[in-house]
């Protein structure tokens, strides 16, 4: 009687080593801010051009939600900052297909200083086409149907040159950009 338990154990022991392990789940995380003191605006076509820190200048139109246009004076120092992430894992067929956005944007109450902040978040499952490792492009096709073609993160190409045609990869993406005048001196 005792060659039954050893067996269920046994059993369960080579189970759990060929038990699928936890998916793992790759991301990559980017940062970016500019600061630069207006130059010219341009009332007429609402074009605002901003010399950074670095002294290239960047030329800015702002649509006619962007409140309090007419409050920005050559000299304003301006703030951007743009965060995005992305993180990716293999999907199973139980995931769900179709793509979930969601979005929120915020502007400066009327009088205050000019700003706006905007952000999206998007989770999908995709099919995997491909993955060029010389251009380190991925290509998948969405739930739509519809084929996107993306740069890769150097800390996600490992994941990418791993995927083969027809796999499933579930992905968690989002954006947020703010933008704000800083006043400074009298």
């Amino acid at each position: 009687m005792r060659r039954i338990p050893l067996a269920i154990t046994a059993l369960a022991l080579l189970a759990s080593a060929c038990a699928a392990p936890e998916p793992v789940v790759v991301s990559s995380e980017t940062t970016a801010q500019m600061r630069g003191v207006i130059e010219i605006i341009d009332p007429v076509t609402r074009q605002v051009v901003v010399r950074g820190e670095d002294g290239r200048a960047v030329t800015v139109t702002l649509p006619p939600e962007a409140r309090n246009f007419d409050q920005l004076k050559p000299g304003d120092r301006v703030a951007a900052i743009y965060a995005e992430s992305v993180a990716a894992r293999m999907a199973t067929p139980d995931d769900r297909r179709e793509t979930v956005i969601g979005t929120a944007a915020g502007r400066a109450p009327v009088g205050a200083a000019p700003g706006a902040a905007a952000g999206m978040a998007l989770t999908s499952v995709v099919t995997w086409v491909g993955y060029d490792s010389a251009t380190m492009i991925a290509t998948f096709t969405g739930p739509t149907g519809l084929t996107h073609s993306v740069a890769v993160p150097a800390e996600m190409r490992a994941f990418a040159a791993a995927r083969r045609p027809g796999d499933l990869v579930a992905i968690d993406y989002s954006e947020a950009m703010a933008i704000g005048v800083e006043k400074i001196g009298g």
